[in-house]
């Protein structure tokens, strides 16, 4: 039946007081009708009240009783859930006004129950029963709060639903409804209890004297056609009554919302045992509590949660300051180095304790959004008129103007909503991206690019408070680092780094900037490169961006459903397709170089450039290198999961750089890229294999026709004999470019302090080891006369071999120009 045709199937006594509005039911003098006045379902503020307690026979049965049980075996008729009591006198029950209901079983005994209730909502309930038989009575008094039907809950981790309790010395207990199920009944025997049934925020509770020992238990079972139920009860401690005699029993109900003073005013007004866990404050209760006076502390100056939320943000930020300072500061020292200096890095231990603390403090705003009812509804301005749910605005739509649904499109529906607030927030982390320099690694600049993207997709769905603390992190954040960059005297390249994000000014100026180059390359260059060659660079880059178009939805769409299932089989046959066309294209380009080599002109129609590099640093296979890609997958997502809940990206940008494969991609199609070895040793420069009485010769014969050389120093006795041999020739000195590669490895660095010793014994100096690696060059003494970063010096060299004016001749002056 209907919820009003359950009510009045009995007669019932009125509540009305500030805060609730409902009745108790004369039939089992049950209280089971009960709304809150001040919270509506919608925020409409003419939308219905939230019901709370319903009558049994109503859709959703959720009610409070209270009694008296007998001995096992006891013939008293006690009063049930189909006693038919009297109200004495009439009235309302409301604050100041209780009411007394009583029954007589005909057989001596009479009960009397007086109900008052609060402004609030604690109802306090007096039994008595009266003895005027001619027999001593003994009784038990109980209660219980009863919910039937399985209720839909959300199903988080950060919050409870179900049947709760505080038993003495055990603690706080806290059973799921499927765990419930799982267990039948757990009892407790306890002194200092409370119990009940909690819902996100409501709930309904007993709370039995705290100086007496009561059972309580959890259980559950079924009724009618299956219907599951829910219970929580407690059994007092044995009363009896001798004929002409009287006893009481007190028993309170709290039934109401979870408000953070109410609750803590019970706690301490009925010194109850941790009345405040009813809240789901969880493990953290230490720090998500008071980050919750904080901002109710702010709202009270204030009259709004949203603008107390941003009142909090600006004081977490002074909190972290010193923390955030000296990240920002050591970006900013690396800023002031020029171009091809070595940078100056994140302090990676006070790094990680910077996003530890930021995380729990987002954390804990998300928690505080989710669980308190202050927070439910709560305004902030504009369009932003319930807090904790996500922004209601999208983008998609034009914020309401076009008149249908965007995510109702079918297969793309799921990525076509984006709030204000979150686009917001993706500004915010694109300014945050583009203040700090860009990584070389091309993966990561994809990554990085669509990362304000996925972050604003990602926390979209949060509620909307956390995306404003996001959002005005984020800008305090980019002033922060800004003025950091400012101050030691680097420049913020924000307007820079929109520029370059918008188009080109016209297409006709682009076709004759692209004109003049091909004019100026004439027939050399990329024009002599076999088509094979070009085709295979070409399917290269296409399917590594679709390899990380598809890794990027496929961490947008989450990893359930067709869509994913479709994104992760296009990802993975994007990275097998990847790997076969950089393996033949090594293939291709050894067998021009090996066919170049055995004519007239080694050095062909391309410029060469040597790769020399120790098999002990640098190795590679096909299979290792599948599963390194497949897992940047996980490492990005962790990546962007982190940098969503931070809100800023220094220190996010992966460390791995593979110069010899970074190398390759600059100047492959300008010039012949060539290392001796075996190819399946690494990826990048095309390997040719010589036989052991032939290799020095070779090497003489590439060193003196290459353009450029480059030399990862080893531990290994061909490369230090190498070594011996550019650092003795000053023509090939001045053409060498040293390597130190990234890493910071343990085994690494031992081994470049091998190598170390050993060029020692030779008259070189290698620089010590620095874990970000870099370029370095070495003069007539041996010793270093200049460092390069990495990526930087890469970077210039693509650039240069690409330009207009490169003729086949590379001069490292120029190139340190472009840097």
């Amino acid at each position: 039946m209907t919820r009003d045709a359950a009510l009045a199937a009995s007669p019932r006594v009125r509540i009305e007081t500030p805060s609730l509005s409902g009745s108790i039911s004369l039939k089992g003098a049950r209280i089971d009708d009960l709304s809150l006045l001040k919270y509506r379902e919608t925020v409409d503020p003419n939308s219905p009240p939230i019901v709370l307690l319903a009558p049994s026979g109503s859709p959703h049965p959720f009610y409070a009783e209270f009694g008296w049980s007998a001995p096992s075996g006891a013939s008293v008729k006690l009063p049930d859930s189909d006693t038919l009591w009297q109200q004495q006198g009439s009235g309302t029950l409301s604050v100041g006004r209780p009411v007394t209901l009583v029954y007589d079983n005909g057989e001596g005994l009479q009960f009397h129950r007086t109900i008052a209730v609060d402004d609030k909502c604690l109802f306090t309930l007096k039994d008595e029963v009266i003895n005027k038989g001619a027999s001593p009575v003994t009784l038990y008094p109980f209660a219980l709060i009863s919910r039937h039907g399985t209720p839909q809950t959300h199903g988080l981790y950060i919050l409870h639903e179900g049947l709760i309790g505080v038993f003495g010395e055990k603690g706080l207990q806290e059973e799921t409804y499927a765990n419930i199920e799982k267990q039948k009944a757990i009892s407790f025997t306890a002194t200092n209890v409370w119990l009940g049934i909690t819902d996100q925020y409501w709930a309904a509770t007993l709370l039995p004297d705290t100086k007496t020992q009561v059972q309580a238990k959890f259980s559950t079972g079924t009724i009618g056609n299956n219907i599951k139920t829910y219970q929580s009860d407690y059994l007092g401690p044995a009363q009896t009554i001798a004929p002409g005699a009287a006893v009481t029993a007190d028993g309170r109900l709290f039934a109401g919302a979870k408000e953070v003073s109410v609750v803590d005013g019970y706690d301490q007004q009925l010194a109850l045992n941790k009345f405040d866990r009813l809240i789901d404050w969880g493990a953290f209760y230490f720090v998500y509590k008071p980050m919750f006076l904080v901002i109710d502390f702010f709202f009270r100056l204030v009259h709004n949660y949203g603008i107390a939320i941003l009142l909090f943000t600006v004081l977490a930020q002074l909190f972290f300051f010193p923390l955030a300072n000296k990240t920002y500061v050591a970006v900013a020292k690396s800023r002031t180095v020029r171009p091809l200096g070595m940078n100056e890095h994140v302090n990676p231990i006070l790094r990680g304790l910077y996003i530890v603390i930021l995380i729990l403090v987002q954390g804990s705003l998300l928690k505080v959004l989710f669980v308190t009812v202050e927070m439910r509804q709560a305004p902030f301005l504009g369009w932003i008129d319930d807090l904790s749910v996500p922004d209601p605005t999208n983008v998609f739509d034009l914020f309401g103007l076009i008149p249908f649904d965007p995510r109702t499109v079918p297969v793309l529906g799921s990525f076509l909503h984006l709030g204000i607030w979150p686009a917001i927030m993706c500004v915010t982390i694109w300014a945050l991206i583009k203040l700090n320099r860009a990584p070389a690694d091309p993966t990561q600049k994809v990554i990085f690019n669509w990362m304000p993207i996925i972050v604003g997709y990602g926390v979209g769905g949060f509620a909307a408070g956390l995306v404003i603390f996001r959002a005005c992190h984020s800008s305090l954040s980019l002033l922060h680092q800004s003025l950091m960059i400012h101050r030691y005297g680097a420049k913020v390249q924000l307007l820079d780094a929109l520029k370059s994000t918008l188009p080109k000014p016209t297409l006709s100026r682009s076709l004759a900037d692209f004109l003049r180059t091909l004019q100026a390359r004439g027939g050399r260059a990329l024009m002599n490169v076999p088509i094979s060659i070009r085709s295979l660079r070409w399917i290269r880059r296409a399917s590594r961006i679709a390899f990380w178009v598809s890794a990027v939805f496929l961490l947008i769409v989450g990893m359930s459903g067709l869509e994913a299932v479709v994104l992760a089989v296009t990802a993975v046959l994007a990275l097998v397709i990847y790997l076969i066309a950089l393996r033949l294209g090594q293939t291709f380009a050894s067998r021009e170089f090996a066919a170049a080599l055995a004519s007239a002109t080694p050095e062909g129609n391309r410029p060469i450039i040597l790769f020399l590099r120790s098999f002990g640093i640098a190795r590679s296979s096909l299979g290792a290198r599948f599963i390194v890609e497949l897992g940047y997958i996980v490492r990005y997502g962790i990546t962007i999961g982190f940098a969503a809940l931070v809100g800023d990206t220094v220190g996010f940008v992966d460390r791995r750089y593979e110069v010899e494969e970074n190398l390759d991609n600059a100047i492959g199609l300008n010039a012949m890229f060539v290392a001796i070895g075996d190819r399946l040793a690494s990826y990048g420069a095309a390997k040719i294999t010589v036989k052991e009485e032939d290799w020095q010769k070779t090497f003489y014969l590439l060193t003196n026709a290459s353009q450029l050389i480059f030399m990862m120093p080893g531990p290994s006795a061909s490369l230090l004999w190498e070594l011996s041999q550019i650092v003795q020739s000053r023509s090939l000195l001045e053409k060498t470019v040293f390597i130190m590669p990234r890493g910071g490895k343990f085994a690494l660095v031992r081994t470049w302090q091998m190598v170390s010793d050993m060029a020692a014994e030779l008259g070189v100096n290698l620089p010590p080891y620095v874990s970000e690696g870099c370029y370095f060059r070495l003069g007539e003494d041996g010793h270093t006369s200049e460092t390069f970063a990495l990526e930087p010096f890469t970077r210039a060299l693509g650039k240069f071999v690409r330009s207009p004016s490169y003729t086949g001749v590379i001069d490292l002056a120029e190139v340190l120009k472009l840097a």
